[in-house]
This record gives structure tokens, sequence and C-alpha cells, in this order.
């Protein structure tokens, strides 16, 4: 066990932990967009700055190792000022169609937004949408719109460790990246790897990725989560369904 300071307060953490983990054990709140509990570390948004006495540059939490006597804050004002312009700058991209969104009430870039006070990105001007990706409404299961798309890498992510398979990766470079099955394939096609697993869905913080049978079917604060058991094979999966009313409006899966 080792033992530091965060935000004035006197923790003590498993050694090896990142200041994320051991802020998070210790019920010390710092935000992440890139960040999944069941996904390695990748440091991809920048949300999860903090402040370490005798470190001139600000650390992202959650790939870097707590030490002992580190002491560190996660709201300084610095802290604070970056935290704000990360999201600002996500919000360049980003359309702010939240009234029609699917993820409205459960997008996690709404809520830092909402969180900082931010209505829209300062960067852009009155008027401008991010709409220069052309939907992809092709398979039969999601809907995939790369202009919502963060870039936060978790979907990536899911797919290699989650699914085991590498269907989706970064592609292109600045303004114009964006995550797609490799070059000249669809995630339809049978030379993708892809198995429609959902994992992709699952850990995306926007609305990037869709299900296509829950478009409509009621908002987060309309629905209540029934958890079932998924009667497919012998494992006993568990399954959180949502229901809005008698209607199941998604599935998810608990782990």
């Amino acid at each position: 066990m080792i033992t530091a300071v965060i935000n004035g307060k006197t923790i003590t953490a498993e050694s090896g932990s990142t200041i994320l983990q051991a802020a998070r054990a210790n019920n010390i709140y710092i935000p992440t967009l890139c960040d999944h509990p069941s996904l390695p570390p990748s440091g991809a948004c920048r949300v999860c700055l903090v402040e370490a006495e005798r470190n001139p540059k600000l650390l992202t939490s959650c790939t870097t190792p707590l030490t002992e006597g580190m002491v560190v804050s996660t709201n300084s004002p610095r802290v604070l000022a970056a935290r704000k312009a990360v999201v600002e700058m996500l919000l360049i991209r980003h359309p702010l169609d939240c009234f029609s969104c699917e993820s409205n009430g459960r997008c996690e870039l709404q809520n830092l937004a909402y969180e900082l006070g931010i209505e829209k990105s300062p960067f852009t001007d009155e008027g401008d949408v991010c709409t220069h990706f052309e939907l992809d409404n092709t398979n039969p299961f999601f809907i995939r719109d790369m202009n919502k798309c963060i870039l936060c890498g978790r979907c990536v992510r899911a797919c290699d460790w989650r699914a085991g398979y590498h269907a989706i990766d970064f592609q292109y470079r600045g303004i114009h990246t964006q995550i797609n099955p490799p070059i000249g394939t669809k995630l339809e096609d049978e030379a993708s790897d892809c198995v429609f697993c959902g994992q992709c869905i699952q850990v995306c913080p926007v609305g990037a990725l869709v299900e296509k049978k829950a478009v409509g079917q009621g908002r987060p604060w309309q629905t209540h989560v029934v958890r079932t058991t998924c009667p497919y094979c012998g494992v006993g999966c568990q399954l959180d369904l949502h229901m809005n009313g008698e209607n199941i409006a998604r599935v998810t899966g608990t782990e």
C-alpha cells in the first residue's frame, strides 16, 4: 500500500494503482471520457488531467501511476481551465442536436459540458454544424454517425480486448480522422471481422453508435432496468432490459 494526498485528503491505495484508480477507490471524482472500467487506459481524451506538486505539466490520471507521497489536485483552477478547454475543443466537431439524439440523457459529453457550464464551443461560428461525415446506415443492426464521434477509442479497444476481434480502427488524420472498418470495406461485408456483438455500442460515451431497434423507443428517464438471463446457451450471461412500460427499449450486457 502507498500513501498520497488528493485534494488535501490523505488516502491509501494499492501499489501500482493509477491516480484515477486511487481516486475512485477513495470516492474522489475525476471525470473521464475515454476511460472505461473494463478496458485498458489510453489517455486519449485528456479530460482526466490532474495537477501534481513538483510536476510542471498536467498529468493524465488514467495512465499516471500514483507514487508514495504524491500530492495531487483534481480541481485546481489550472486543471479546470484545461478540462473546460478540452471539452470545448471536442464540441468543435460535435453536433449540438441533443433534442433528437438517442443518447440524450445518458451522453457523457453532454453531462460533462453541463458540469463545466459549456453551452457551445467558442471555437466555432454561429450556425456551424459538423456534418462532413456520411451517416452509415447500411448494416441491419446499428447506425454509425462519425460526426458525433469524439475519437475516444473505447469502441476500438472494446472490439479488440473484449470481443477479441479487430474489426475497426482509426483512419486518416487531423479533422478527417474517423473510426472505420478496413478501407474499402463495410462492417456487413464478408471480409469484415465484425460479428455485430454490440460491445462497441455499449461503451460509446456519446451518440455515435446507436442500435436501430432502440431508435424512438424511449429516453433514459422513461425507462427502468430489469435484469434477466440470456437463454441462448448454458453460460447464463446476465442482461439488462431497459423497459419503457411493457416494451423493451434496448438491451445491454451487465459486464
